[in-house]
């Protein structure tokens, strides 16, 4: 397995990519977006040994820093941080992306704990790592873990490309297979926005489990999910062959 680190948080920690096969991966994994969502950074490393691909255990480490309080946000706040979901200036990370950005049904403009989109599109370290790093890689598969619901999202805006793939997948876990319903900012809505590969966004566990999801349910998620990133990576490789060789970019120029 290969480390690279491919950014630092607000508050300097590092970002680590880890490689698990050999030659270029066709599918990336992203974990611990949100903060209180950190039972996702075990699941990724978990799966991510199936098969070869990339994982970003947790690209929002500052925050899962806070909710498990070893830290502590950089804005006032008197609420439960065990329900924290943003970094640590308060800006919710998967609504800082640029697509269609701050025009979400949930979006709000003040730091806190969760759903502010930030000063501008891309303004967190954070999001711009993993920007950077699905730039230069171009993956044809992008996967987004968060909890809770048991459901799979797919497409953004023009591209619902590979409905039946992101079908195949959905039966795989179990989970209901849906088209996102006032989603914007998100990773998997830059992904589908810029490239016309397949961007999932994937809600793991039982609504009833609460945040954050009890780890002794890890186990139980698990199974649902075993094998499921050997059929991503057939998922990925059939891409890569219709899209000269990657995740081909929509939007090249402006990227």
């Amino acid at each position: 397995m290969k480390k690279t680190i491919i950014g630092y948080s607000r508050l300097g920690r590092e970002i680590p990519l880890f490689q698990t096969g050999e030659g270029d991966a066709v599918v990336l994994l992203v974990g611990g977006i949100h903060a209180r969502e950190h039972i996702t950074c075990d699941l990724v490393q978990a799966l991510s040994t199936e098969t070869g691909c990339d994982v970003i255990p947790c690209l929002n480490p500052d925050g899962r820093a806070i909710v498990r309080g070893e830290e502590k946000p950089r804005i006032p706040f008197s609420g439960d941080l065990r329900q924290w979901k943003a970094n640590a200036l308060g800006v919710d990370l998967n609504v800082n992306f640029d697509a269609e950005w701050g025009k979400g049904v949930s979006n709000v403009w003040k730091a806190g704990a969760e759903n502010y989109v930030g000063p501008c599109p891309e303004s967190e370290p954070e999001t711009k790592a993993v920007c950077a790093l699905i730039r230069q890689k171009r993956y044809p598969v992008v996967v987004s873990y968060h909890t809770l619901g048991e459901e799979v999202y797919w497409g953004f805006g023009d591209n619902y490309r590979y409905r039946q793939e992101a079908l195949l997948y959905a039966d795989k876990i179990g989970y209901p297979l849906k088209k996102s319903v006032g989603s914007a900012g998100g990773l998997k809505d830059w992904y589908c926005k810029n490239f016309s590969g397949l961007g999932l966004t994937v809600e793991v566990g039982r609504t009833e489990w609460g945040h954050p999801c009890p780890p002794e349910r890890l186990e139980e998620i698990l199974k649902k999910h075993r094998g499921s990133l050997v059929l991503l990576e057939r998922i990925g490789r059939k891409i890569a062959r219709e899209n000269d060789g990657r995740g081909n970019q929509t939007g090249a120029d402006r990227l």
